[in-house]
């Protein structure tokens, strides 16, 4: 079952790495954005032992790879 939980953790990480581009550059576009997006995923919602909340910060336009996009 361990590798079970690992690959299901690589499956649910690699989506939160996609979503996380669209995301940031919907937060530059709309800076309300990420408010409207804590309020809708945190209004009824309290975060279990093995849940965690990432930061995303805006996407920037350097050539360097983001901290938040590995």
């Amino acid at each position: 079952m361990h590798v079970e939980n690992t690959d299901l953790e690589r499956r649910v990480l690699a989506h939160e790495q996609i979503l996380q581009v669209p995301i940031a550059h919907m937060a530059e576009a709309e800076p309300k954005f990420l408010e409207r997006l804590e309020q809708i995923f945190t209004e009824h919602h309290t975060l279990g032992a093995d849940e965690r909340i990432i930061p995303i910060q805006p996407h920037t336009h350097s050539s360097s790879p983001s901290k938040w996009c590995a």
